[in-house]
């Protein structure tokens, strides 16, 4: 997750990148595990005769952004930005153009199949005029399923991070309430986790600060603790928790909005830290500098991340772009040993970028990378599994099964994926793609697809 979508509901999000082409990939690694991607599954499919009474119209709701968790019994759970407009003066009064909202669907079959889509957020309230930077948790016991976001007021100007709870329906379907845990100017990039013991966390920023705090029972929040980013301006990527009972949390940072180059900084708190106990230091990368630049309106590139996922033993691992985002690295906390790794190149383009990566850990130390590239000239998904234990990758391999987003000017290629573990060395991937939708502003639809790593 990350600042892409906040600056995508408003009028910028009608520029895009301009990018070149991609080249054959070059890897470093000797592939000895197989990953193998099943069939795409459209995720946000709406019902007949369904009606969002916020749509412009019902046939131009898509979808983009999408943030996947995975029950105890691998039931699957996904929300996402639903888009819908067919011009960026629909509604002329605001600030923000593109009226969007939360949805949600689940799969009660590992991710065969998904239900029609539900709306999260509440599109009646005035503080929820379009919503964005959507973050998807389970409780351990599967009867709660937990959706982070933040939205723009009506007036353009105010956005609330709001944490909504859902639960299942004895018909099967899910229904939400939601409450506001924080109103202000420029909060974004809300990530929500929960403990085993049930316990509910959410982090956030503000552009100059990272924030964090309890979601209590009753879906209010505590008094968040927080802690300035070490460059001017910053914004949070990925958040876990950690067995010890403290978070990490991977972010971007940049000293203004067309800096070219840019800091990736990792902080570990204490989720009992009080916000008055003091500044904590943040724990940088191997001081990584990466080529990168933040989008203010025309074609600068942008390379999303840093992704960041957590072992069961506590070792977080992270993906980056670099290279003027021609290369994806992977690189972790060397157990014992504050040092981070040298980095393992996950796939590469000589020419075009690679971007957009999210990690999920499963069984047997394996690490399954995937992220959106332009090989063919359109943005299409990929994966790579590296085994921690050999060390050895597999991959990349494409997931998507049709060309996405053409590669060219003026289309938005979704942001950002999503992965996660469904049991043992079975995932499930998430990506937004523009497979037939002639929309010359680039909104797609979900997808997903189950990846098998043996």
């Amino acid at each position: 997750m990350n600042r892409r979508p906040l600056l995508a509901a408003s009028a910028v999000l009608v520029a895009a990148l301009v990018l070149g082409g991609y080249v054959a990939a070059m890897y470093f690694q000797s592939p000895v595990t197989k990953i193998a991607a099943a069939t795409n599954v459209q995720v946000d499919s709406l019902a007949p005769g369904a009606i969002f009474p916020w749509a412009y119209t019902n046939e131009t709701v898509q979808g983009v952004q999408p943030s996947v968790a995975v029950g105890a019994e691998g039931q699957v759970y996904a929300s996402w930005i639903g888009f819908s407009t067919s011009s960026p003066q629909v509604y002329p009064s605001s600030a923000q153009g593109f009226r969007t909202q939360i949805l949600f669907a689940a799969s009660t079959d590992g991710g065969r199949s998904y239900s029609a889509p539900v709306e999260v957020s509440n599109s009646t309230s005035p503080l929820s005029y379009s919503c964005f930077d959507t973050s998807t948790a389970v409780a351990p016991n599967g009867t709660l399923v937990y959706v982070a976001y933040a939205c723009y007021s009506k007036d353009g100007f105010a956005t609330t991070i709001f944490v909504a709870a859902g639960r299942a329906g004895a018909s099967g379907g899910f229904s939400f309430t939601q409450n506001a845990v924080s109103v202000g100017v420029g909060f974004s990039s809300p990530w929500i986790m929960v403990s085993k013991s049930g316990g509910v966390y959410l982090a956030w920023d503000s552009a100059y600060a990272l924030y964090w705090s309890t979601v209590r029972p009753n879906m209010t929040i505590g008094r968040p603790s927080s802690n300035a980013f070490p460059t001017e301006y910053g914004w949070t990527t990925g958040a876990a928790l950690l067995p010890n009972g403290t978070i990490a949390v991977v972010a971007y940072g940049y000293s203004s909005p067309n800096q070219a180059n840019s800091t990736i900084s990792v902080l570990y708190a204490p989720l009992s830290r009080d916000a008055h106990s003091g500044k904590l230091d943040w724990t940088s990368v191997a001081n990584l500098t990466v080529p990168s630049s933040m989008y203010v309106g025309g074609p600068v590139p942008f390379f999303p991340g840093p992704a960041l996922t957590m072992t069961s033993g506590g070792t977080p691992y992270i993906a980056y772009a670099s290279g003027v985002g021609h290369s994806l690295l992977l690189t972790w906390l060397v157990p014992g040993d504050p040092s981070w790794s040298s980095p393992v190149v996950l796939g590469s383009s000589q020419n075009g970028t690679v971007e957009s990566p999210a990690l999920a850990s499963g069984g047997s130390g394996v690490i399954v990378a995937t992220w959106m590239g332009n090989a063919t000239g359109a943005w299409d998904a990929y994966v790579s599994a590296y085994q921690t234990s050999a060390p050895k990758l597999s991959g990349p391999i494409m997931l998507s099964s049709a060309p996405g987003f053409a590669s060219g000017p003026m289309t938005w290629h979704g942001d950002f994926m999503s992965v996660a573990q469904v049991s043992g060395s079975s995932f499930v991937a998430m990506w937004s793609d523009g497979r037939g939708v002639p929309d010359y502003y680039g909104y797609g639809h979900i997808y997903s697809s189950l990846v098998s790593v043996s």
